[in-house]
């Protein structure tokens, strides 16, 4: 049996609490996952760079990577250092005000290789397979 509660009001929490207190060893919580709505919230909140390197990594005819190379090449510039710096800042600072649940994983990530970058990508979780498809559903 699964019982999912998504988004309880404090009402409902107390209503369920002799439950939960009865059924304690027989719950497992899930880790929070990104909607599309919070997506989009993100998203929107991101400086207008990483707006377009999220952009470009979530084009419906991509896999969610790209090389920096070619990254490079599409924002016109030499220099990517930093460039995944705010997909964190941006998730921790949501995280910190309440905007978004803590231990959302960070979207996207640099992918190195002696130190160097090779790649930008939506990161692949095992708790969040579906990663990919759901910022492809927020920014296009």
């Amino acid at each position: 049996m699964e019982i999912r509660i998504i988004d309880p009001t404090a009402e409902d929490l107390e209503l369920l609490a002799p439950f939960l207190a009865r059924h304690r060893d027989a719950i497992a919580v899930a880790p929070p996952r990104w909607t599309v709505a919070l997506a989009r919230d993100y998203y929107s909140r991101l400086p207008p760079r990483n707006k377009q390197v999220l952009r470009l990594l979530a084009h419906p005819d991509r896999d969610g990577q790209y090389s920096a190379k070619d990254l490079r090449a599409e924002l016109g510039t030499d220099n990517l250092r930093g460039s995944t710096a705010f997909f964190r800042r941006t998730l921790t600072d949501g995280e910190r005000t309440g905007r978004w649940p803590a231990g959302l994983p960070v979207p996207v990530e640099s992918i190195r290789h002696g130190g160097t970058v090779v790649r930008f990508q939506i990161t692949y979780h095992r708790d969040h397979p579906d990663l990919l498809e759901v910022f492809q559903a927020a920014v296009n």
